[in-house]
């Protein structure tokens, strides 16, 4: 018996570095630049291999009879990582526990069975609860199957088994669920925060679209969605017209607002799929995947009437703005270039639209002569590279 309180002890400290590494790994599972998919097939393979690694190191009080935290894993593999996740973990400990054979075999695969289906039907009731008062739920229900498995062995064994072992057996599994499910909680509330501060970093805090820093992570995903024959990206570059009289004639504050509202109707005329970034103090991008030059000009157009038709209420006054706009396209068919010379590109156009009067749409593409060729819906004219000039 003091061999068994030993043992127990040691579990309980086994579970403290077993939990301490499943919710290292985890962090990594959890990460927002994994795939849904792949996340649940790592969740599952985590607290897979986490109960066959508690397997390899049990409490053995008879041949084949063993005591460990294998229902601990399984049991929180539903709630952390989702019911495919759960049912990945429990095939890899059910398989690896028959593996091992001995005299326990069905009681020890019927109670990690056990374990993972409660785990699942307790994560549909409960979705995300993760307090301690379903943690503690959990830890009964993996204890409760762990005792209910041991009812499989012959005869009078089993009795006397469960009159022996239920205790501490009930204990490793109640304990090892409090350890690990609060190894993990912690974990994901600090994914949680690093991923807040991240789009805190990114957000502007004015109009809630992304900010310029939000670009270099589109440069590095550009390259890798621009495949097949036919995929095409686009920017279109908006700046507002003589925004500084209207900060000159209503203050600040009135041209905060003007801001606000012009990021509002970008962003609802825009696409689910593009991006919208304030791009600097009245400017903003609008990075279209998948837009030939055409529609990025002709959404970029739309966008401008409806700026140009709006009415901004501000203390005291009613005005109305207009806005110009450069588009600029690339597609893989052609050759791909970077974000930041398509940028340049756009910008060459916005600034082409300022230079013919404002409130204008004007896209750029580069002809066989390397002359930028710049459209709006008004006309096409060209205008070598060497006579392109800056409008304030």
């Amino acid at each position: 018996m003091q061999y068994l309180q030993s043992g127990v002890i040691a579990q309980m400290i086994g579970s403290l570095g077993l939990a301490a590494l499943v919710a290292l790994t985890y962090s990594l599972v959890i990460r927002p630049s994994l795939h849904g998919r792949l996340k649940i097939l790592l969740a599952g393979i985590l607290f897979g291999g986490a109960a066959i690694a508690s397997m390899l190191n049990p409490i053995v009080f008879a041949p084949g009879l063993l005591i460990d935290a294998r229902g601990v894993m399984v049991t929180l593999a539903a709630p952390f990582g989702g019911w495919i996740a759960a049912v990945i973990a429990g095939s890899m400990a059910a398989l690896f526990r028959i593996s091992e054979g001995g005299t326990g075999v069905i009681a020890g695969s019927l109670g990690i069975v056990g374990a993972t289906v409660a785990g699942i039907f307790w994560s549909r009731i409960f979705p995300g609860g993760r307090n301690l008062t379903h943690l503690a739920l959990y830890g009964a229900n993996a204890a409760l199957f762990q005792i209910l498995g041991l009812l499989a062995l012959p005869g009078d064994l089993a009795w006397t088994i469960i009159e022996r072992f239920a205790f501490p057996l009930g204990a490793i599994n109640l304990a090892g669920v409090f350890i690990v499910g609060l190894f993990l909680r912690w974990e994901e509330k600090r994914s949680m925060l690093m991923q807040n501060a991240q789009i805190a970093a990114q957000t502007d805090w004015l109009t809630q679209l992304s900010n310029r820093r939000r670009l270099e992570d589109v440069e590095k995903s550009l390259r890798g969605r621009l495949k097949g024959d036919d995929a095409s990206f686009a920017v279109a570059l908006f700046d507002i017209d003589f925004f500084k009289r209207v900060n000159d004639m209503h203050g600040h504050a009135a041209g905060d607002k003007v801001i606000a509202r012009v990021a509002e109707i970008i962003r609802e005329m825009a696409r689910r799929e593009d991006e919208v970034i304030r791009y600097g103090g009245e400017e903003y991008a609008v990075l279209m995947l998948g837009a030939k030059a055409h529609q990025a000009l002709q959404c970029a157009d739309r966008i401008r009437r409806l700026i140009e038709a709006t009415t901004i209420s501000l203390p005291g006054a009613e005005i109305r703005i207009t806005i110009s706009a450069g588009v600029a396209s690339m597609s893989s068919s052609h050759g791909t270039a970077s974000l930041a010379s398509l940028i340049e590109e756009a910008d060459a156009a916005l600034y082409r639209a300022k230079e013919s009067g404002r409130n204008k749409v004007v896209s750029v593409a580069t002809d066989k002569s390397g002359e930028r060729v710049f459209k709006s819906p008004a006309g096409t004219h060209k205008l070598a590279k060497d006579r392109l000039r800056s409008v304030s």
